[in-house]
């Protein structure tokens, strides 16, 4: 049976099924997650190489793209919880963390790729952590 990704020392349900996949929820922190034993490996270090030589300009303009999508996303989120502290997993160059930083929240990304925390930091102001950095229960919202 799966573990809390956030480290909880707690027990986990069954949540519900994908396909031939467990989803479990940890009673502590209420996350919905896989067994990252039951999923195949994936190598997500170099999915951003193709943006190494992003300068500022090309990373705004991504934002920008993104902006009207991602505020209508964050204000939905903002109606289901009182607390503004968000981590987002798996955030790139963080795109979704610095609009979300705009609408009043208190961001914090975890990345794995290289190439995107450096644009991120750079160019976004993201503010990047590590998974294993995480204390559970320390973010109202989490999203990936």
């Amino acid at each position: 049976m799966g573990s809390c990704p956030f480290g909880c020392d707690s027990s986990v349900a069954i949540w519900g099924r994908r396909g031939n996949k467990t989803i479990y929820q940890c009673s502590v922190c209420n996350v919905v997650f896989f067994d990252r034993k039951d999923l195949p490996a994936s190598d997500y270090h170099h999915y951003y190489d193709y943006a190494k030589d992003w300068g500022e300009k090309r990373v705004l303009y991504e934002l920008g793209i993104r902006r009207k999508s991602y505020r209508k996303q964050i204000a939905r989120i903002a109606k289901l919880t009182p607390g503004r502290k968000l981590l987002e997993i798996g955030a790139g160059p963080g795109y979704f963390c610095r609009i979300a930083g705009e609408a009043g929240f208190q961001t914090t990304a975890v990345e794995i790729n290289p190439t995107s925390v450096e644009l991120g930091r750079k160019f976004l102001n993201v503010n990047y952590t590590t998974l294993q950095k995480v204390s559970p229960c320390e973010f109202d919202v989490v999203c990936c």
